[in-house]
């Protein structure tokens, strides 16, 4: 599936219901009350008229690899990794990397996701793999990703792999410091708070 890519200067103002932010970022508004999602940025991988499903990229747990890796596989485990919490809705794991031979959904050119246990195993046996392990996942209906943007919930901004890779530390305060703290801070207050995200 190709990725889609929106000007820079995109705003919720033009999005309808036939345009497409996956492939993109979600930044949530510093005033975003949801715990599961305060300062958060989450990379969209499937948006349309049927919901929005994501990865937040910035949250990683307490969990590594090793401690869950025999409910993975047999096999012996060659490196270790963190898990991310991808978001509230429990789902499989799930790998963003950089290796098309992998890929089984290329986001972007230099981002691909994989979930098949042979593909985890191969990624983590292949040198100089960029890769970011998730649990779980963010899940919006049909509109409520919509809604919770135009009640001012997220701003977008298109992702690079970088974004993916970045010091979890760090990604909020580079894509804000990005996209600018005036229009995050200035022009744009919550004008009333969004549907409960924890419901997602």
């Amino acid at each position: 599936m190709e990725a889609h890519t929106l000007p820079t200067n995109f705003t919720i103002d033009c999005l309808s219901s036939m345009d497409t932010l996956r492939g993109h970022l979600l930044i949530a508004e510093p005033r975003l009350p949801d715990p599961n999602f305060f300062h958060t940025v989450v990379l969209l991988i499937e948006h349309s008229e049927n919901g929005a499903t994501g990865l937040i990229l910035n949250r990683p747990s307490d969990v590594q690899l090793s401690e869950i890796w025999q409910e993975v596989s047999t096999s012996p485990l060659e490196r270790d990794e963190t898990i991310y919490n991808g978001g509230p809705v429990s789902g499989p794991l799930t790998i963003l990397h950089d290796r098309t031979h992998f890929s089984e959904e290329p986001l972007m050119e230099g981002l691909h996701l994989s979930m098949k246990r042979d593909n985890l195993q191969a990624l983590l046996t292949t040198e100089d793999v960029q890769m970011r392990l998730f649990s779980g996942y963010s899940g919006w209906g049909p509109g409520q990703l919509e809604q919770e943007m135009q009640v001012g919930g997220w701003l977008t901004w298109p992702a690079r792999p970088e974004h993916v890779f970045l010091d979890p530390d760090q990604l909020y305060k580079s894509v804000c410091d990005t996209i600018g703290q005036d229009l995050l801070f200035g022009q744009r207050p919550l004008k009333h708070r969004p549907n409960d995200p924890t419901l997602n």
